[in-house]
Order: C-alpha cells, then structure tokens, then sequence
C-alpha cells in the first residue's frame, strides 16, 4: 500500500500526468502504471507504445514475478 498509492498519483490515475511538474511527470512514466497508462493512451491515439514504456513493463514483471515466486508457497 505504501507503494501502490504514490505509484497511482505519479502515474496520472488521480490527477492527469500532463498537470504534474516535469521532474514529477518523468518519476510517473517509470513507474508500472504510468507506463501501462501511458501505453494505453499512445495506442488509443493510433501510435504505438513507445519502447521505455515496454521496457519499464517488462522489467516489473519480472521483477515482481521473481520476489512472488521466491516468497510464494501453498502450505
């Protein structure tokens, strides 16, 4: 939780991104749901996603689908 909030308002859920500062707005489009958000919004205007977008996607899964793996168990 203490990630997932600041995650959802730097990624432009609460306040559109194009209203943050600048330094703010470059913080959002490395995180996972500014970048998701962001890929979205290029694929709906007709552009494709750009690569960091991809990338950043790419990278929290596998870094989160290795830390649930490792920390997982079914006991």
């Amino acid at each position: 939780m203490l990630l997932f909030f600041p995650s959802m308002f730097l990624g432009g859920i609460y306040v559109p991104s194009e209203q943050l500062p600048g330094p703010l707005q470059r913080i959002g489009e490395i995180t996972p749901l500014g970048a998701l958000l962001q890929a979205l919004r290029d694929s709906w205007v007709g552009g494709g996603p750009r690569p960091l977008h991809l990338a950043v996607l790419a990278m929290a899964t596998v870094v989160f689908g290795v830390l649930a793996a490792r920390t997982f168990r079914w006991e």
